[in-house]
């Protein structure tokens, strides 16, 4: 089949130092690979983009006609390549995604896989993790955190069944499970929505919020007045009847429990931005399902065992990051890129997804399947403002 080209970005990410005269340069050529059986009219004319992480300055290429991209007088440091290709296909546009990475000490080529990406139906539109900072400014605050999903088509859709997970990983390290990365995430936690599969329908142009408590956080005697949010009006919250030390079991739908390494401890996200998560359906019996793959991290007695889950069924992905750390952790097919919260923990600022367009009055936000190009970063809270 061939594909009409859209645009495409194609981002190389550099480290190094603060940027001065470079003594010793190399060329390097990347060689794009394009997903099975996609033929595109031409390769030539494709922009790519090369930014420096630690200088922060950027350098732009086009591809020739048999999709290289050629730099001169790169310096010597760790590259991280990053694609954002878009396509038509049945006048539908679609998006495919690619990231590698390639250490560069000399003159130097490489290869950089595609893979197509699919729009999810429901779609994280913002998470707030990063918490507040409480009045006396020694406390870090995160009981508000959130987590907002948007249903980003022109159908009614159903909550029911629904599911959140997290990652095992927090993306200090290298990924453990990379090893099966291309086939299926690992996550230590999976809340789902409750129903029998029409008790909560969504409309088009709307969403929902799971809280982590779900009351108003700016005025509440169990909050923090310099909390950024109000999240009173939450349809659902995360919450566990065996926490230690009680967790309050706000108006809010609980969320079901379905699978939690850390069981008797409250549900909370890493205000610095470690908690890769993703929306996903599994099926209706998740209990055995999750019973049935269990996988160990490690090899002895007293490993944990986290939940395996294939990429096929994840809706949504968002690979939020530390500012300072970038191990990825999501298969390019369910995010290439990563986002982060600058400001870092207590911050009050959170990421939110940016808008494509406006049909009717319905905001589309953008869904490449990258959240370096899909996310706003460091935003204030908005939950429930789809102008935004």
């Amino acid at each position: 089949m061939r594909y009409s080209v859209l645009f495409t970005c194609v981002i190389v990410l550099l480290a190094g130092c603060a940027k001065e005269p470079i003594i010793n340069s190399y060329s390097f050529r990347v060689s794009l690979i394009m997903p099975q059986g996609v033929l595109l009219d031409t390769y030539e004319g494709i922009e790519l983009e090369l930014l420096n992480m630690e200088k922060s300055y950027t350098v732009k290429a086009l591809t020739d006609d048999e999709a290289n991209a050629h730099w001169q007088g790169l310096e010597a440091g760790y590259y991280q390549m990053s694609v954002v290709h878009q396509v038509v296909v049945d006048n539908r546009v679609q998006t495919m995604n690619g990231i590698g990475s390639v250490k560069l000490t000399g003159d130097a080529v490489d290869t950089l896989q595609l893979f197509m990406g699919k729009a999810g139906q429901f779609v994280i539109r913002e998470f707030y993790y990063s918490g507040s900072v409480t009045p006396s400014g020694d406390n870090s605050y995160s009981s508000d955190q959130y987590v907002e999903i948007y249903n980003n088509t022109d159908k009614l859709l159903y909550a029911d069944g629904l599911s959140i997970v997290e990652h095992e990983s927090m993306a200090t390290s290298q990924n453990y499970w990379a090893y099966m990365a291309e086939d299926s995430i690992v996550v230590k936690a999976i809340w789902t929505v409750p129903g029998s599969g029409k008790e909560y329908p969504v409309l088009p142009g709307s969403g929902f919020i799971v809280a982590r408590d779900a009351f108003d956080h700016r005025s509440d005697p169990n909050g923090n007045p310099l909390s950024p949010v109000d999240l009173g009006d939450a349809q659902f919250e995360f919450w566990s009847d065996a926490t230690v030390d009680g967790d309050i079991d706000f108006a809010a739908i609980n969320m079901i429990e379905s699978f939690w390494v850390y069981k008797g401890k409250d549900v909370s996200f890493h205000s610095r931005g470690g908690s890769g998560i993703a929306l996903v359906r599994l099926p209706s019996d998740i209990d055995t399902y999750v019973l049935n793959n269990l996988v160990p991290k490690g090899s002895s007695s007293r490993s944990r065992y986290f939940c395996k889950i294939p990429n096929a069924w994840v809706e949504d992905a968002v690979e939020a990051m530390w500012s300072n750390r970038l191990y990825k952790r999501f298969h390019p097919s369910l995010d290439a890129g990563y986002v982060s919260v600058q400001g870092g923990s207590k911050s009050g600022l959170g990421i939110r997804r940016k808008i494509k367009e406006k049909i009717n009055g319905r905001t589309v936000y953008m869904d490449t399947n990258n959240s370096s190009v899909d996310f706003n970063h460091d935003v204030v809270p908005a939950p429930g403002n789809y102008d935004l």
